[in-house]
């Protein structure tokens, strides 16, 4: 399975806040806080050990500055891209800027972060971000 885009994002319900864009960022995409002096958010990526900790999808389109409104950890949300996607399928930062993959589409190298997995409905995913505090190699096994 290739990288996920989520271009269409709903809070189907739990928490949200929000936090100024660093970058442009374009709704469905995962933010986390980049390591500057003022905690903006930006588009997560696998392969960066700065950019790769999601604190949520952004629920907006955002330019530099702007605010971004973000569904948090525990959240429910649902995605057309999720489409008939199997229940209990996990869902991972990808080496893509600020996009969603499968555990498979992982680089060796690349940091592991679980963003949520398929529950109820084909559409929808809740979030847990699980920080796997690993990097992915030949030598470590597929998560359960």
């Amino acid at each position: 399975m290739a990288d996920v885009a989520l271009t269409t994002v709903n809070l189907v319900s739990g928490s949200t806040d929000t936090g100024t864009a660093s970058v442009a960022v374009t709704a469905g995409q995962l933010v986390g806080k980049y390591l500057d002096t003022d905690n903006n958010l930006g588009p997560c990526i696998a392969t960066d050990a700065h950019k790769f900790i999601p604190v949520g999808i952004a629920l907006n389109n955002a330019t530099v500055g702007d605010i971004v409104v973000y569904a948090k950890r525990g959240a429910k949300i649902d995605s057309p891209q999720w489409a008939n996607t199997d229940w209990g399928t996990q869902w991972w930062v990808s080496n893509t800027s600020g996009q969603v993959c499968n555990y498979s589409d992982l680089d060796n190298g690349d940091n592991m972060f679980k963003i949520g997995y398929m529950f109820e409905y084909n559409d929808r995913c809740i979030l847990d971000f699980t920080n796997m505090l690993a990097v992915k190699s030949a030598s470590l096994p597929s998560p359960p």
